[in-house]
């Protein structure tokens, strides 16, 4: 496609919403709106490789290939979008009547109802789970023609609030996991504070799981999450027993529409969870957990450092060749559905073959936006230690597609997100040399999309080497600890819990401490005024 069709199609996929382009002219509306009888389509892509233009026929088919594929994934309903969410809203109903049934006091009757509320006012809006697809454009398709990732967007489902709450209760001990990474910072820390002794064999190695969230059976999903439920969280029985039920009607619960396949067909998803709901994420996560925790501790003298992102695993490996081998094949075997491509082999078979595996060099790897790199280097002493060399990774298809100068953003926008970036640059840099490399990088890209010079120079002073350890070294645990020590306050957060109502009538909330400090008299002044804010 040339690239002023390629222009048009952008611009036709604006049109719909060209209540938030005021900025545009008489003349481009009109050419817009001729743009619509095109039988293109434009959107971004998997693993943010820029947009893509696509016949809309090819768009219409690997829906169908997703929606109606032999394994059953998803099966076509007869009933219509207001039966669906009305049996759908039934059996949250009796979920939510045993909890309000429940003698362990008020607080299980506020959440079922909380919930009930919620869940009845999404159901009002009619919508079922949009169903769409963005493109691979990183990997052929597979022996079924696929080459697409389904999303199932949630927005506005009857199940969202219930979605909501189960990831509420369970983030916080699923990002806690030593397992489980946050984002890159996290694992530039990690990598930071290991030290190598130059006579052991050390291999860095990546992989990623084929399809994780449609690959999740229901049976198994749910034994990860009591087991879960059981190991890494302090929840009461109750609560757990919660989790799982409401998990079970998140899980089986999610049907979805197609706008290219009809409005009028309803498919109800069979198989693995959908990705577009909020616990999906924390779910896929808990899985993973409890798939690889027996592979890793019969592993673990071997394993240096094991993170995983979601699907995305990164592994320091200490042991024999043909021992990666075996935890390699431990880890394809585990579970049937499950599938790992290890990076730099062609095949799995490859990745287990200590030949190949003795052959090929894993002494660097690319694993999220980081290049890592193990150097054997020279001390002052004049012996050799292995050090750990950092840079960011830039995807093969990346464009670059920074926000043009010209663009009708508000200016601090610019200077916002050109010192964000030069602080991730800053973090992802081991050395100075590399980052000032980086810096240079980033100083001509964005020139070539129009920024001024001068502009950049003052937006980079900002940004210095000095800033780095303070950047890594930072703790947001010690941050909240001087605020609290230098205001004597406390804040009290709560969400979705059930026994708030019991937990307020034990709070003391009199403020004693306040009244009688320096700021006794307005204290006092305060509760005369609005009693009622500072009793609950």
């Amino acid at each position: 496609m040339c690239s002023s069709d390629l222009a048009a199609t952008v611009a036709k996929s604006l049109i719909q919403h060209k209540h938030k382009w005021p900025n545009m002219s008489k003349e481009e509306r009109t050419a817009l709106r001729q743009m619509r009888e095109l039988d293109v389509g434009y959107n971004m892509t998997d693993k943010n490789f820029g947009g893509a233009a696509y016949s809309k026929d090819k768009y219409k088919e690997q829906c169908r290939l997703h929606l109606e594929d032999e394994k059953g994934t998803y099966m076509l309903v007869t009933q219509t979008k207001d039966e669906v969410l009305y049996e759908v809203l039934l059996r949250l109903g009796s979920i939510l009547l045993r909890l309000r049934d429940r003698e362990s006091g008020l607080g299980w009757a506020h959440l079922a109802e909380s919930l009930k509320r919620d869940s009845e006012r999404a159901a009002r809006t009619g919508r079922l789970c949009k169903f769409y697809i963005i493109w691979k454009l990183h990997k052929q398709a597979n022996a079924s023609g696929l080459r697409s990732r389904p999303i199932a967007a949630a927005i506005d489902y009857v199940t969202g609030p219930v979605s909501h709450f189960l990831h509420s209760q369970l983030k916080e001990a699923v990002w806690k996991h030593p397992y489980v990474l946050k984002d890159s910072l996290e694992l530039i820390k990690e990598l930071e504070g290991l030290r190598f002794e130059t006579r052991e064999p050390i291999m860095l190695t990546t992989a990623d799981v084929n399809a994780l969230y449609p690959s999740i059976q229901l049976e198994q999903g749910m034994t990860a999450l009591r087991w879960f439920l059981d190991r890494h969280t302090s929840m009461n029985p109750a609560l757990k027993t919660l989790c799982c039920d409401l998990a079970f009607f998140v899980l089986t619960n999610n049907y979805v529409t197609c706008e290219e396949l009809g409005q009028e067909n309803i498919y109800h998803q069979r198989i693995g969870t959908a990705m577009g709901t909020s616990f999906s994420v924390v779910y896929a996560i808990i899985f993973m957990i409890w798939f690889e925790t027996p592979i890793i501790n019969r592993f673990s003298q071997y394993i240096r450092l094991y993170k995983r992102y979601i699907d995305d695993l990164f592994l320091i490996w200490t042991g024999p060749p043909a021992t990666l081998c075996e935890f390699r094949r431990a880890m394809a075997t585990a579970d049937e559905n499950i599938s790992l491509d290890w990076s730099g082999y062609e095949s799995q078979q490859d990745a287990i073959n200590p030949a190949k595996v003795v052959a090929r060099r894993h002494m660097q790897a690319n694993f999220l936006d980081l290049n890592i790199c193990l150097q054997r280097k020279e001390t002052k002493s004049g012996s050799e230690e292995i050090q750990v060399v950092l840079s960011p990774y830039r995807k093969p298809g990346n464009a670059y597609a920074y926000i043009p100068f010209s663009s009708f953003h508000g200016r601090h926008i610019f200077r916002g997100w050109v010192r964000a970036e030069l602080l991730r640059l800053l973090t992802h840099c081991s050395t100075p040399t590399l980052w000032v490399e980086e810096c240079g990088i980033f100083y001509h890209l964005l020139c070539s999309r129009g920024y001024p010079r001068r502009f950049l120079a003052d937006t980079f002073k900002e940004v210095t080497w000095a800033q780095r350890s303070e950047i890594i070294s930072r703790s947001r645990q010690k941050k909240d600890g001087n605020f609290f020590e230098t205001y004597k306050a406390c804040v009290l957060t709560l969400r979705n819990a059930p026994e708030w109502p019991m937990l307020r009538e034990r709070l003391d909330l009199r403020l004693d401490e306040l009244r009688s400090s320096t700021f006794g008299d307005m204290t006092r002044s305060l509760l005369v005024a609005a009693p009622e804010q500072f009793a609950c």
